[in-house]
Order: C-alpha cells, then structure tokens, then sequence
C-alpha cells in the first residue's frame, strides 16, 4: 500500500496558486497522483515523478480508473492519517466533478520513477514540489529557464535554501496569496508559498 492514497492540499489552491493553464508543462512530485490528474483536467501536459514505485504505481491505478470509464467514481478513500472530512470531501469532489475532462486529458500525464530534484527542468514552466524534501533544490531551482513557476510548502522556502538564490528567485505574492485563500478552505495546517525564477 502507498503512503499517499489521497492529497493533503486542497486541488484548487495548486491549480490557481500556479495558475494552471493547458499550454502548460509541469513537472510535479507524484505522491498519490491527484495533484496531476487535476492538472491534466485543464490540459497541461504534466510529468509526475516519484521515488517510491508503490506510489507510482498507485497513481497509475488511479489514472486507469478514469480512463476505463469516466462516468463511474472514482475509488474514494476513507478518512485518513493526513485527512480531515472536510478535505477528503473536497478532493473527491473535485476530481468528480472534472472527471470527463481528466479522462480526455490522460494521455498529457507521464510517470517517471526517480527523485525529482535530478531532473532536468528545461521545457517545464511550471514545477510542483508539495512538501518534498531535497538537498538539491538549488540545484533545481538553478538549472530552470527564467519565469519558471515553483509550488511548495512554505518550509521549503528558497531563501533559505542557498545565498545562491536570493537573486534567482523572487516570491509571487499574488499566486501565493490565492493559494492559501483556497488552501486555507481546508483545515490542514499548510502554507504554499510561489517562486518565480528570474
């Protein structure tokens, strides 16, 4: 069993705070997958990469769900560890809700098995880190194209990550402010915080 069968964030807090957009490229942690499925939904064509194979696996699953037949639910999941009902509800109506639009969408969603911070971020304007922890993150963060969008917990902060970046990156207050407006919906302690690479 994976150790993430549902997302802990709140979906529109990540798809507004990184304003989301179909001609989009994202590269994104995996975890349990919804996070790319929603943005698959909008018709950003995404890349979801994870150490763990379980997990990979299991978003892959899930994919399988809305791709055999989108009218039939999804596989809901019971409150968990890292859930509240409140989120669990909003997860599972949010996809949903969207789930003709992700199951025409699938094929935009590519799973990689590896740690995310090696990979190689050109031709992605948009990467969703979550919570995932790194030493490398500067590395990441150095090697991405100018305007390139960064998702992430707030003690991932980039300024504390490396004297390097305090004149590589600056915060969007705007994407930031409308993240946690949605994520604050929910009653998980999380602060997202963007980051534009200039």
């Amino acid at each position: 069993m994976p150790e993430y069968t549902t997302t802990n964030e709140n979906l529109d807090a990540i798809l507004l705070g990184l304003a989301v957009q179909p001609q989009d490229r994202i590269l994104a942690i995996c975890g349990s997958g919804d996070q790319a499925l929603a943005m698959a939904g909008i018709g950003a064509k995404v890349r979801a990469v994870d150490r763990e194979t379980g997990q990979l696996e299991y978003a892959k699953e899930q994919a399988a769900l809305f791709k055999s037949n989108p009218l039939k639910t999804l596989r809901f999941h019971p409150v968990s560890f890292f859930m509240d009902v409140d989120d669990d509800f909003r997860r599972n109506w949010y996809l949903f809700s969207h789930r003709i639009e992700i199951a025409r969408n699938l094929d935009s969603i590519s799973y990689l098995h590896g740690d995310i911070f090696e990979q190689d971020p050109k031709g992605y304007n948009k990467i969703y880190l979550s919570n995932a922890s790194g030493c490398k993150l500067a590395g990441l963060v150095l090697a991405s194209s100018p305007g390139t969008l960064f998702y992430m917990c707030e003690t991932r902060d980039l300024r504390h990550d490396g004297r390097e970046l305090d004149t590589s990156v600056r915060k969007r207050d705007d994407l930031t402010l409308i993240a946690r407006y949605h994520q604050r919906k929910s009653p998980r302690n999380y602060n997202p915080v963007v980051f534009e690479r200039l």
